[in-house]
């Protein structure tokens, strides 16, 4: 109990100083804690106030980097539209060009069972090339019996035409 006594007495001694070190110490508090609360909204308000410029940032960047990916898949499906369309073309025309080559070949068959190799005259199917010269003495043969009469020398069979 003695040290009680002691510090009473000295609490009593020196009360005032004690009181203004306990103000001081109670300043010095509140002016820490505002100044911290003070530096903690500035920062806050700082960093929140960034934080909405680079989400405005980001959402600028992804809505450029949209666009762009929409501009390229657009350029990209007309590419691939003009190859298709292309392809088609070049179908289309290959099929029109083997349908003109299977007429062409029609038609040629056609000019050559007309024409043939070459002109030939058309012979009678009862006159081949091969007994003309038979035709001949039979037409004689024949003209003698009808007329009786021999045929002159000048006739068909041995004459030559100039």
């Amino acid at each position: 109990m003695q040290e009680q006594t002691i510090i009473w007495a000295f609490v009593k001694a020196n009360w005032i100083q004690l009181l203004i070190v306990v103000m001081l110490a109670a300043l010095v508090a509140g002016v820490r804690i505002a100044w911290v609360n003070h530096g903690e909204t500035q920062y806050a308000a700082g960093y929140g106030q960034a934080k909405i410029d680079q989400q405005e940032a980001d959402a600028k960047l992804r809505s450029l980097n949209e666009k762009e990916k929409a501009t390229n898949e657009r350029e990209a499906q007309q590419r691939i539209d003009r190859a298709r369309n292309d392809a088609l073309d070049a179908a289309a025309r290959a099929g029109r060009l083997q349908q003109q080559l299977v007429a062409i070949r029609d038609q040629l068959g056609q000019y050559n069972a007309t024409v043939g190799a070459g002109r030939q005259p058309q012979t009678p199917e009862f006159c081949l090339p091969t007994c003309s010269a038979n035709l001949s003495s039979e037409t004689d043969n024949w003209q003698n019996t009808l007329t009786g009469q021999p045929k002159p020398e000048g006739s068909v069979n041995g004459s030559t035409t100039p």
